[in-house]
């Protein structure tokens, strides 16, 4: 499993334990973890050094740790939003770090759309099917536009 580079775990119904071991994949570069019964980040992530693609969407998430955003090589995290989410500041301050927040009503777009504008980060929205919104926190949108 040492060349394996994304890994996709989804629409676990039990209890899901992401194995420690994970952590000495060095050739990881994406993991979707997607419907998965957590609770929180897998510790095992922290040591995915190579990681640029993390999803967690589709669980009950509400705290993403520092240590997250000292993965260098992360570029996209994908969370699902909530009134109660907290985001290190170290997260909200790295470049080059897409945030894709993940809303599945109105009233948590409009929330996420205004911790964005207390965060001075740019908003796009990539998708808008009624249901899901995805909202983007990404310094780059800034020098683009």
């Amino acid at each position: 499993m040492n060349k394996l580079n994304t890994l996709n775990f989804l629409n676990i119904t039990g209890a899901f334990h992401f194995p420690i071991c994970f952590a000495n994949l060095n050739q990881l570069l994406s993991v979707n973890l997607i419907n998965c019964n957590l609770k929180e980040i897998p510790k095992a992530i922290i040591g995915l050094k190579n990681l640029r693609d993390l999803n967690i969407q589709g669980n009950n998430i509400t705290e993403v740790p520092a240590e997250i955003g000292e993965i260098k090589s992360l570029e996209i995290l994908r969370i699902d939003f909530n009134s109660n989410l907290i985001l290190p500041q170290n997260i909200i301050n790295k470049n080059k770090l897409r945030v894709d927040f993940i809303t599945y009503n109105k009233i948590d777009t409009e929330k996420a759309k205004k911790l964005l504008i207390k965060f001075g980060k740019s908003r796009k929205q990539y998708r808008n099917d009624d249901e899901i919104y995805f909202w983007v926190v990404d310094e780059q949108l800034n020098k683009d536009n």
